[in-house]
């Protein structure tokens, strides 16, 4: 089982019709509900790390992108290092049908601080390949 604020790693999901593998994500929401006709129990964020200073310029370009920094100690049981969530992108999940575990969870303070720029977003995707 998992919560709001739960750092979750699923083994297989896609993403515009991408398998990919292990991989986490932030949990933004354990409501059931529907969209385009597909229940859901599940709305994710992934997260990323980031491999240099080059890489972290590059991602941060994009203005859907969130960073967080590893010496806030605001992730926990995370890898440590600091990295993005990206934030423009919602992914729908049905838990009786994903294969997770739950890795740590965030800070309070950076999931409202996640809240918040998602607020300011005026594009989200929603995702819904995993349904």
């Amino acid at each position: 089982m998992c919560k709001i604020g739960d750092i979750i790693v699923v083994k297989n999901y896609k993403s515009q019709g991408v398998n990919i593998s292990k991989h986490s994500f932030v949990v933004l929401s354990t409501e059931q509900g529907k969209i385009q006709g597909l229940d859901f129990d599940l709305v994710c964020n992934v997260m990323s790390s980031f491999h240099s200073e080059e890489h972290r310029k590059q991602k941060m370009r994009y203005p859907g992108n969130f960073e967080y920094s590893a010496e806030q100690e605001n992730v926990h049981g995370g890898h440590g290092k600091a990295g993005f969530i990206k934030a423009e992108q919602f992914y729908y999940f049905d838990r009786n049908k994903l294969d997770f575990y739950v890795l740590g969870n965030v800070e309070p303070e950076l999931f409202n601080a996640l809240i918040a720029y998602i607020q300011t977003l005026d594009e989200i995707e929603h995702v819904v390949d995993n349904l």
